[in-house]
């Protein structure tokens, strides 16, 4: 009874997290544009704006942990920080300003295949048969279901294929960020490793606020809050 119970909650958070990962698309567009398409914050904005809430947030966390980190983990942490999450966030919200982010949504799904090639070419990984099989299914799955919609165009009628690009580069970088977490952090508690990798990249999204018009859009316009 107890591992059944076990197996249930581990299949709700899965669902949760599969709802909140997937839902970040659609919020992230809802964020630059308003009702009627006009921009509300730009693109870098709602990055700088993500790492930077998600920073100040976790602080007391990173409080916690940070003297616990040794030198050694400096500069995983700081790749974690720069590589899965301040360039995917500002890839992915300029991505979802040009194109649906329902394809945004299906191209992440790119992320275990580059997980699984960085982890068998650079970090020799041993890639089992189950794991290759199950990744292809999903990726079959993913690409069935985006078929219909990657020839989005503009209103000049150009494909939005460095849109397309972006997500695959931010696809990429989470590749390398779970790897180098796996393989260089191993041990290290998920939380601190969330919150100081986060703490690192917070720095460089505050300056962007404070020379960009965030402020202005947050207090003026009638859609920024």
């Amino acid at each position: 009874m107890q591992n059944n119970k076990s197996k249930i909650a581990i299949w709700g958070a899965l669902l949760l997290l599969a709802f909140v990962w997937g839902s970040s698309f659609i919020l992230m567009k809802i964020a630059i544009f308003d009702s009627s398409g006009e921009i509300v914050y730009t693109p870098l904005e709602v990055a700088a704006l993500r790492i930077a809430i998600a920073g100040i947030v976790l602080l007391p966390i990173t409080i916690k942990y940070l003297k616990s980190i040794k030198r050694s983990q400096i500069l995983p942490l700081l790749a974690i920080g720069t590589l899965g999450n301040l360039f995917p966030a500002y890839l992915f919200t300029s991505a979802v300003s040009s194109i649906p982010s329902a394809i945004v949504g299906m191209l992440n799904a790119l992320t275990p295949l580059f997980t699984m090639i960085v982890a068998a070419f650079v970090f020799k990984t041993v890639v089992s048969k189950v794991q290759f099989s199950g990744l292809t299914i999903g990726l079959i799955g993913a690409f069935l279901l985006a078929a219909g919609d990657l020839g989005v165009t503009t209103v000049t009628g150009n494909i939005e294929w460095w849109a397309c690009g972006r997500v695959v580069l931010a696809t990429l970088f989470y590749g390398i960020s779970v790897n180098i977490l796996k393989n260089k952090l191993d041990g290290v508690p998920s939380t601190a490793i969330a919150s100081i990798a986060l703490f690192m990249v917070l720095p460089p999204a505050v300056i962007v606020l404070f020379y960009s018009n965030a402020y202005s859009a947050l207090t003026e316009n009638p859609h920024g809050g």
